[in-house]
């Protein structure tokens, strides 16, 4: 750890707050989740990170956030103003009168200017037939959290249950009298209560994960799962959620679907041990002892207590794990310089000198490993001047090629390799390689083809065929393709994605959506896994969890397609002015990018940006492959309306699409 990194919650408040002041809003959040990973109930940390989100107008987790510090404290009077001013800008008007009264009954003297507000909109709200509760209603419930902070849970229960009979439908009134049931270990009582509460109010994820709690520790662990999948569905940003919806899963019999939730968990709040201790027993319990050790390593490095019987399962584990790993290092599909294949008999009178020939073969693989490409290929002509016909120097001098994006001389290397010995299977895999490259996508998958009947079980040679296969649109074939490349290895976290693709392009989104999470609960760091999960919640309208997704592909690796998605969510959230942020990264990134031209105009004109605007549809026309599509038309509607003459739609019509090298 970093020594000027702070070293408790209290220091990475502080830190955010600052942070915050400077309107550099993102590492504030970051600094907020780390105090509140230290110290779940750090009011400050929660209060602070849901009012840095109000001010980067991400509204929905704003709310969720400010639900989660009512909840933390029910006392704070600001966080209930707050949370009133998103309910009420959301149109949640009952919600918004109920914040708006806890406010007024709890705010100091010193609030009068606030209080007056709130007293006129919860009179704006009257009039238009919003009913609110008795403020005899709001007196108990004030009384009850003061006992439930000082935990005499029966005085608390006889408050709320007086608070029912008054307004029977004042949802925290049971929220809170299930706390305290829960508090005495009155456990079925507590969930009925909860169920009540979520009868009256099913939006709030509190006490969806209040129920999940409780049923989980009543053994009904079908009822949990389902109270915690709905929670994390209102609120995707709470780690503890999936963590609990994980730990559900996994006493179901569950690992594939645990695993899943504990990668969200870890990638939310990373520094939490039992999240990636839950992930760790989940993937051991699935075999996979790479990702099993990579997760019990992180237990250790953010450790728990001494002497925890888990830290100590974790040391265990990784001592295993390692010895049982040493065996596999070699593993996998690396791509090696030196080929092995068999030198068959002269084919012609040419002079041929085979110790020379591998000598300088021997010093171009040396050049190739420290990156001196063009000296690599120097050293592999002069090979195969010595010997024309050694397969070894014309295959190495390919991939080098290869290297620089020469397509057209690594194919005609390949095809020399293939000439003196057409059963060398690696040829034809990267001579089709080359070809896909080289948009020869018929000729690729005739090469893969060829690999196949060589090495049937090569499931590099499938996954190849089969992405050439998806572009060509021939689906079927392709999901085939990758079916076999799957069989030959289960953890092929790429042909998972790229078979997602195929359902993704044939509007099977549900059936995308779980190779996609398939491909992540293999490998959490795959940038497309989680770009194009995002784009299957677009699809859905899960705008707020696609977000995520498309944060967690950036984190891992920065492109246009995820800050097109992002801006596609925000905008769809209605939160234009960030939307137009994301789609000026992706059209930086890519300039002919014609999806986020189009999102950027039409938020932008959304929000006033008229000059802005015109200049996107502009380029969106210009950069769109086709310019008869509905989008198009109506962006050539909208520019006629803000006033470009005929003469330079037809221009921007006849324009000739922007290079996408």
């Amino acid at each position: 750890m970093n020594e000027n990194e702070p070293k408790n919650a209290a220091e990475w408040n502080a830190l955010g707050l600052a942070l915050s002041n400077l309107e550099r809003f993102e590492e504030a959040l970051n600094c907020f989740d780390r105090a509140i990973e230290l110290a779940p109930g750090h009011l400050d940390a929660l209060g602070n990170r849901a009012s840095t989100l109000h001010l980067m107008k991400r509204f929905v987790e704003a709310l969720n956030a400010y639900e989660r510090t009512v909840n933390a404290s029910p006392l704070a009077a600001e966080y209930w103003f707050a949370k009133a001013e998103v309910e009420r800008s959301f149109g949640r008007a009952a919600k918004a009168v109920v914040s708006y009264q806890f406010f007024i009954a709890l705010a100091p003297d010193g609030r009068t200017d606030l209080v007056g507000r709130a007293k006129e909109y919860v009179k704006e709200f009257s009039v238009k037939g919003v009913k609110s509760f008795p403020d005899a209603a709001y007196e108990m419930l004030i009384a009850g959290f003061v006992l439930c902070g000082q935990m005499k849970w029966e005085e608390g229960i006889g408050l709320f249950e007086k608070a029912v009979k008054l307004s029977p439908f004042f949802a925290l009134a049971w929220q809170y009298k299930g706390k305290c049931c829960y508090g005495l270990k009155r456990l079925n009582d507590a969930i009925r209560c909860y169920e009540k509460a979520i009868e009256l109010d099913s939006s709030n994820a509190v006490n969806w994960f209040c129920k999940g709690m409780i049923a989980s520790g009543l053994g009904r662990h079908h009822d949990a799962k389902i109270a915690y999948s709905r929670a994390v569905e209102i609120d995707p940003l709470d780690s503890e959620g999936w963590i609990n919806l994980g730990r559900t899963l996994a006493v179901m019999r569950k690992p594939d679907e645990a695993v899943s939730c504990f990668i969200k968990a870890t990638a939310l709040t990373p520094h939490i041990w039992y999240a990636w201790f839950g992930r760790a027993l989940s993937e051991d319990e699935l075999g996979r002892a790479q990702g099993a050790l990579d997760s019990y390593k992180k237990v250790i490095e953010f450790p728990p207590p001494d002497g925890t019987k888990e830290l100590d399962y974790a040391k265990k584990r990784i001592g295993e794990l390692q010895s049982s790993l040493v065996a596999d290092k070699s593993s996998g599909y690396a791509r090696s310089p030196v080929r092995d294949a068999p030198t068959p008999p002269a084919q012609s009178n040419a002079p041929r000198n085979p110790e020379q020939a591998e000598a300088w073969n021997k010093k171009g693989i040396d050049y190739l490993n420290q990156g001196s490409t063009a000296e690599a290929i120097a050293c592999f002509d002069k090979a195969i001047e010595f010997d024309a016909l050694s397969i070894r120097p014309l295959f190495n001098k390919a991939i080098a090629l290869d290297d620089l994006g020469r397509d057209d001389e690594s194919s005609d290397c390949y095809a020399k390799v293939i000439a003196i010995d057409p059963k060398v299977s690696a040829a034809w895999l990267n001579k089709g390689a080359a070809a896909s490259r080289l948009g020869r996508l018929e000729e690729a998958v005739s090469c893969f083809e060829k690999a196949i009947v060589l090495e049937p079980k090569n499931g590099l040679a499938w996954f190849n065929k089969g992405k050439c296969l998806a572009d060509l649109k021939r689906y079927a074939e392709a999901m085939r393709c990758y079916d076999a490349a799957l069989l030959m290895n289960p953890r092929d976290a790429s042909a998972l994605v790229n078979k997602g693709v195929v359902f993704q392009n044939e509007a099977n989104l549900f059936d995308a959506l779980a190779c996609y999470d398939a491909a992540i609960a293999i490998d959490p760091r795959h940038a497309f896994a989680w770009n194009n999960k995002g784009e299957v919640l677009n699809g859905l309208k899960r705008f707020a969890q696609a977000i995520v997704c498309f944060d967690m592909a950036l984190k891992v690796k920065e492109f246009a397609s995820p800050w097109c998605g992002k801006g596609d969510s925000l905008r769809n959230l209605g939160r234009h002015e960030e939307a137009v942020v994301e789609y000026r990264k992706a059209v930086d990134r890519y300039g002919a990018y014609a999806e986020a031209w189009r999102g950027k105009a039409l938020s932008e004109d959304k929000i006033g940006l008229k000059n802005e605007s015109i200049d996107s549809y502009k380029k969106f026309i210009a950069s769109a492959p086709d310019k008869g599509t509905k989008e198009a038309m109506e962006a050539m509607a909208r520019l006629k309306e803000s006033g470009v003459s005929e003469a330079e739609l037809s221009a921007l019509v006849k324009r000739p699409e922007l290079n996408r090298n």
